[in-house]
């Protein structure tokens, strides 16, 4: 045992020490394109010499990554489908025959590399919790990019940001990635990764998500993965497998589906209200669904519309159609306010009307509001 033991410090050591040196110190120093796969190549090829892995059994190993197989596929459906909605930005990897064969050399074979030698460590640490967390710690920290990590830390808010849409979703994917190599080996976690990062690396353009977009729908497919998992592994045996799967599958469709509505990519989207500028109609604290604008929709007076002035998104109620220059200008006015607002609303400027108030569940938003925008107090929906 001990001489097992003293094969994994020696791994670890490796990894830590690379760690240290090529992705924190001289990170500015070495062309991680190039350095991080031959390392990883390395890193496995020590591995291996030193525990020539034994397969490992695991229960229901083949429902599983079937089950994780189906996720990954509806979420990649409406990832890239939801890019019709939110629009596309162009990938920013190469997609010459060179830059395909790099992506590959780059990003699938770390992966298998990694996954290798993450199996390595929870085989060798089971029913070591403190030694899970390691790993996870770890295998995060060589996934973050830290050549440009200060610039992103300059203020609160862009820190914030950063973390949620870049770090925390780090942490989440290790987690589920070391729970599935616990639970079921390092195959299910390639099926996982494999196809999210070819699919990526493969198409030229991506869905044009934000920050606050990104973060949540990188965060939620991990979590989706481990409670559908988990809940398999408490259904009881005599439920036949096909109803297991369908249960699994809808329950699947139905977490994304709500992922996507909360990150307003279908037709109505959630905002919060952030003032009381529209009481009694919303009051701060408030979630209203928007409809979102359709070509040559009317707007009528007594519409409540969300629009865009500079950087700020609006909710108020038109009071007034005026036709200048042949465009339709609207007056709006919030409910609680004294006095109209002073500039005309455009029809390029409308997001959409407000159809449904769905009262106090929006203050988790207005407290991050007043975090990073404590002078703003116009009803604006949440920062994403």
């Amino acid at each position: 045992m001990k001489k097992i033991e003293s094969k994994i410090i020696i791994i670890y050591i490796l990894l830590l020490t690379y760690l240290i040196f090529g992705k924190i110190i001289f990170v500015n120093n070495i062309d991680q394109s190039i350095v991080d796969p031959i390392m990883w190549a390395i890193l496995f090829g020590i591995t291996y010499l030193l525990t020539r892995k034994e397969k490992g059994r695991y229960k229901n190993k083949v429902d599983k990554i079937k089950t994780i197989l189906i996720i990954v596929l509806i979420y990649l459906m409406l990832y890239f489908s939801s890019g019709l909605l939110v629009g596309y930005a162009k990938s920013p990897y190469s997609h010459s025959i060179d830059g395909i064969i790099n992506n590959i050399w780059q990003f699938i074979t770390v992966i298998i590399f990694e996954e290798y030698i993450r199996s390595i460590l929870v085989g060798y640490t089971r029913g070591k919790k403190s030694l899970y967390i390691l790993i996870v710690i770890i295998f995060t920290l060589f996934d973050m990019n830290f050549y440009h990590i200060s610039s992103n830390f300059i203020t609160f808010e862009e820190g914030f940001k950063y973390v949620s849409s870049n770090i925390f979703p780090l942490l989440v994917q290790n987690c589920i990635f070391t729970h599935l190599a616990i639970n079921a080996g390092m195959t299910s976690v390639l099926t996982y990764r494999i196809p999210i990062t070819i699919t990526k690396i493969s198409l030229p353009i991506l869905p044009n998500y934000d920050w606050f977009m990104k973060g949540i729908t990188e965060s939620i497919l991990p979590v989706i993965v481990f409670l559908v998992i988990n809940k398999g592994e408490r259904v009881e045996v005599r439920r036949p497998r096909k109803q297991k799967q369908r249960i699994d599958i809808f329950s699947t469709l139905l977490i994304v589906i709500l992922l996507f509505f909360v990150t307003g990519i279908f037709k109505y989207k959630p905002i919060s209200i952030m003032s009381n500028s529209m009481a009694p109609a919303f009051y701060r604290g408030d979630v209203v669904i928007i409809e979102k604008l359709e070509e040559n929709q009317e707007i009528k007076i007594g519409d409540v519309i969300e629009y865009k002035l500079e950087q700020t998104m609006i909710i108020h109620r038109v009071i007034e159609i005026k036709e200048i220059d042949g465009e339709k200008k609207y007056k709006t006015k919030g409910d609680a306010n004294n006095t109209s607002d002073t500039e005309l609303v455009s029809m390029s400027q409308i997001e959409g009307i407000a159809k449904l108030k769905l009262s106090y569940i929006g203050y988790p938003a207005v407290l991050l509001h007043d975090i990073f925008s404590p002078n703003k107090n116009i009803g604006v929906e949440a920062p994403r």
